[in-house]
């Protein structure tokens, strides 16, 4: 009818690739797109892990049905750690313990899309994306990202180099390669020096709020905690909301209060930088 009549609607689809009670190496493809496509609705599919993809396509989306392009529908592909209920098979038939501690340290999407959102507020903050060289700061146009991975001797910080102008699913992808080699002992030197500034994240370790030591020479490094759910009063309400504490380590020859506490206001408001 949708189709027939022309409406200004998107249907929109959680595509998990999961069947109650069906063990996951019996999943199929459910060719949903092509069932849309069938009835006369322009069919699209979108990675609904890159955070930053799915709005932008939504934004498109949302623009043609304006202008008069008829219904949508979008498969938005995601992914799903275990099952519905108790009755799934869960323990290491549908997702194996292995891959799903991979995909929560280093394929999470909100994790992710916190560093591209931390990369693109660094570009709007470029007295923070520094180095201090002993008697002079030297300032960056591209934004480098070292991201800290513990290894079995210690910490190394894999890099993502114009971190701001790639998507979620690619920083993804590359912080799973790099930091796969990184516990090999197989990164290249240019693959752990350089970077502009730092992230370390002991969410995964059920650490909440923790202070990062500044890696010389870059001035600052960002500390991140575990989501976790805590009340919070809205409109005369108690609530509860996910909230996640980050601490920023500043060198104060080259970032003082001020600008620190410039940087972390708009980091802290993630739909200005997305607008």
């Amino acid at each position: 009818m949708a189709a027939i009549w022309n409406l200004p609607v998107i249907f929109v689809v959680e595509n998990n690739a999961y069947g109650m009670g069906t063990k996951f190496s019996r999943m199929s493809d459910t060719e949903m797109t092509k069932k849309a496509a069938s009835h006369g609705v322009r069919a699209t599919v979108v990675d609904g892990q890159d955070v930053m993809a799915t709005y932008a396509h939504f934004e498109d989306l949302i623009e043609m049905v304006r202008q008069g392009a008829g219904p949508q529908f979008v498969d938005v592909e995601c992914y799903r750690f275990k099952g519905h209920s108790m009755s799934d098979p869960v323990s290491g038939t549908y997702r194996s313990k292995e891959e799903v501690d991979d995909r929560t340290e280093n394929a999470d999407p909100i994790k992710l899309l916190r560093d591209r959102l931390f990369a693109a507020e660094l570009k709007r903050h470029p007295a923070c994306n520094a180095h201090w060289l002993g008697d002079s700061i030297l300032r960056f146009n591209r934004v480098h990202i070292g991201v800290a991975v513990a290894v079995e001797d210690g910490l190394i910080t894999p890099i993502i180099r114009d971190a701001d102008l790639k998507g979620v699913a690619h920083i993804g992808a590359e912080v799973r390669e790099l930091a796969g080699r990184a516990k090999e002992k197989r990164l290249q030197p240019d693959e752990y020096t350089g970077a502009t500034f730092s992230i370390s994240n002991l969410g995964m370790f059920g650490i909440h709020e923790f202070t990062a030591v500044i890696n010389p020479p870059e001035a600052g490094i960002l500390a991140v905690g575990g989501v976790e759910e805590v009340p919070v009063a809205e409109d005369g309400q108690v609530v509860i909301r996910n909230r996640m504490k980050m601490t920023m380590s500043c060198d104060h020859r080259v970032i003082d209060g001020a600008l620190a506490a410039a940087f972390l206001a708009t980091l802290k408001e993630p739909t200005a930088i997305l607008l």
